[in-house]
């Protein structure tokens, strides 16, 4: 644990996580395997995982990148502006 603290420690201060950097520019996340992995383990289990499943629901709705999210917004504003939608 200490070792890990201490690559950490002597990470610059402009670095950030890859999935950060993936959000930031609309580009599909890996949430899947990492919180979202954690997260269905901890459910089936019936394990506590509130960071990873906090981390998890904020991000599954970018999970497919950005421009994914807008289409289903603008896919869905379409629709419910339709009669009878």
């Amino acid at each position: 644990m200490n070792e890990q603290v201490t690559k950490l420690a002597l990470m610059p201060p402009q670095f950030r996580a890859s999935t950060s950097k993936d959000l930031e520019r609309g580009k599909p996340l890996e949430l899947g395997w990492l919180s979202g992995r954690v997260h269905a383990l901890g459910q089936s289990l019936r394990v506590a995982t509130p960071a990873h499943s906090t981390v998890y629901r904020a991000l599954v709705l970018y999970r497919d990148g950005l421009a994914q999210r807008l289409a289903a917004n603008a896919a869905g504003a379409v629709g419910a502006s339709r009669p009878g939608s």
